[in-house]
Parts: C-alpha cells; sequence; structure tokens
C-alpha cells in the first residue's frame, strides 16, 4: 500500500503538464476587451493578477499535489521536438518592453534578452584574443548559436542540459552552426568536478535555474563554482516581480529564493535587477551577475 501512495504522489510529469494545459483556468474576459486594457498596464496587472488567482485555486481544488522533482523538466523535453525552435522562428507573444504591453516576435525577444549578455562578453574580451563561455541549460541551443553568430573565433563555447532530446533536437535543427560548440547530458544540480571549477571566463543561465526549486543552492553553486570570471543569471527573482506574477512562481513551484541563496553563499552580486523585457506578463525576468575575479 505504501508503494501504490508514493505512485500515486510521483504522478507522470509530461502527463500531468498536459493535463494542466488542457484544463488551464486562464482569461474570464474577451479578447477584445483584454486588447482595450492593453494601453494601460496597471490595468491589464490587476486582470492579469485575478487570472492568476483563479489559475492557482483551480489547481488547488484539483486531485494532484504537484511539486517539482529532480525529473520533471526532463521528462517533458525529452517528450517534445523542435517546438521551441518552430517558435522563435514564427511565433509572436504578448510580453512587456519597457513597461508596455505589446505584441513582439519571439525572435525579437530572445535577441534582447542575449543583448544582456553582450556587455559581460565584452567586458572579459577587452585586452583578450578569447574566452570560454558555458551556458547551464542550454537546451535548445538558440543563445549559443546567436553568441557563435557575433563574436564568431573569439569564445570557446560549451552548453550542457539535462535533456538529452533537446541536445538532439537542437543538433539536427542547427546543423553545422554549432559546430565547434561541445554539449553535454548533465543537470545544473550536479557536483561541480574539481576540473571543472573555474575553468570557464562566462557561466550563464536563461530561465533554467527557475525550474529546480528543490536544490536552489547547488544549482548556484554550478553556475558561479565553474567561472573563473563573471556568472550571470537571467532568471526571474521573487523580491522584485509583481503580484501576479509572485502567484505564477508559487502554483508553478518556481524557484523563489534565488536572490537570497546568491547571498547566503557569500557570491559577490555586482548587479541585481528586473529586466527591461518580460517574454510573458506573467514570468518576471531579472539579471544577477556576480564576479568571480579576485577583488582588487
Amino acid at each position: 500500500m505504501a508503494n501504490d501512495g508514493k505512485q500515486n504522489f510521483l504522478v507522470d510529469a509530461v502527463e500531468l503538464a498536459k493535463q494542466r494545459n488542457d484544463n488551464k483556468v486562464q482569461h474570464f474576459l474577451p479578447g477584445w476587451m483584454r486588447r482595450l486594457m492593453r494601453p494601460f498596464p496597471w490595468l491589464y496587472d490587476r486582470y492579469t493578477y485575478w487570472t492568476q488567482v483563479r489559475r492557482l485555486l483551480s489547481y488547488v481544488n484539483s486531485e494532484h499535489n504537484f511539486f517539482k522533482i529532480p525529473s520533471t523538466s526532463k521528462d517533458i523535453y525529452n517528450s517534445r521536438g523542435d517546438y521551441e525552435h518552430r517558435g522563435y522562428e514564427q511565433e509572436t507573444t504578448l510580453g512587456r518592453v519597457n513597461g508596455k504591453i505589446k505584441r513582439v516576435s519571439r525572435r525579437w525577444l530572445r535577441d534582447m534578452y542575449c543583448a544582456y549578455l553582450w556587455p559581460q562578453i565584452d567586458a572579459l574580451l577587452a585586452g583578450r584574443e578569447k574566452i570560454k563561455i558555458l551556458e547551464i541549460g542550454c537546451g535548445n541551443c538558440i543563445n549559443l548559436v546567436l553568441i557563435k553568430q557575433k563574436y564568431g573565433p573569439r569564445v570557446e563555447l560549451t552548453g550542457y542540459d539535462i535533456s538529452h532530446r533537446r541536445i538532439e533536437v537542437a543538433r539536427d535543427y542547427f546543423g553545422a552552426e554549432l559546430d565547434g560548440v561541445e554539449l553535454k547530458v548533465c543537470s545544473a544540480t550536479d557536483p561541480v568536478p574539481a576540473a571543472e571549477r573555474g575553468a570557464f571566463d562566462l557561466v550563464f543561465s536563461m530561465h533554467c535555474l527557475e525550474q529546480i526549486p528543490f536544490a536552489v543552492q547547488q544549482a548556484v553553486e554550478g553556475v558561479c563554482e565553474r567561472s573563473s570570471g563573471l556568472a550571470v543569471m537571467i532568471e526571474p527573482v521573487f523580491e522584485f516581480a509583481r503580484p501576479e506574477q509572485k502567484l505564477y512562481l508559487i502554483y508553478s513551484d518556481f524557484v523563489r529564493t534565488l536572490l537570497p541563496t546568491v547571498a547566503y553563499l557569500g557570491y559577490r552580486i555586482t548587479r541585481a535587477e528586473p529586466l527591461a523585457i518580460e517574454s510573458t506578463l506573467k514570468n518576471q525576468s531579472s539579471i544577477i551577475v556576480v564576479d568571480r575575479r579576485p577583488a582588487s
């Protein structure tokens, strides 16, 4: 009986994600009314807050208590194909840019997110011929391809992701564009091997650590300990989120202690602030920069 209970609690992550997507309690106002609210972000925020309350209550009343476990993201991503790449090439989304709600392409948003990395890379390349960069949670490898296109042979690129399927899909999709990029199946929470400590000049994550609420400290250490230069986390920060975004982080069981964890571990934070762009109105994006270089 004990085994049956355990099996019922650790439900299949892929099937549950599909059920939750099919049964969303989302918008309760028609599209034309929501469009009228877009020029007034403060009003749209209040509407979004109540949609999030409704969605949270629908989860509370469901038969499953769903909390992320180490295999959750891996199982979901291993069940999918090139949907991320097709979205990047073709889709638009309702996001927030400089405080205004806009419908923008996913390609443009990705370019803007990566633009937060360019000053960090430029600073490390100043006076140097080449640097080593690692992305934790590289997944679809779009970020790595954009970095390679911009910096060419001046960067040596490596990517880790927990999902072998995402890496396979990325290799098939990009082909020669990933030549020279080392890709490895590895969890963000794996212990850092001695040979990898300080092995990279820049280590970054982008909406990856958010999915690891069960091992925040290990994930932060995995990013920071591998860097001898800068560690950059472009992730949600609970303290910077608006009320509706905090609700989203709670019912999605996303990380809500990222910034306190970085501070608790004693890393030198040189920047921590929300981004001027958000790829969705529900989830909040921030940047945390940790400087691992010896203090002058």
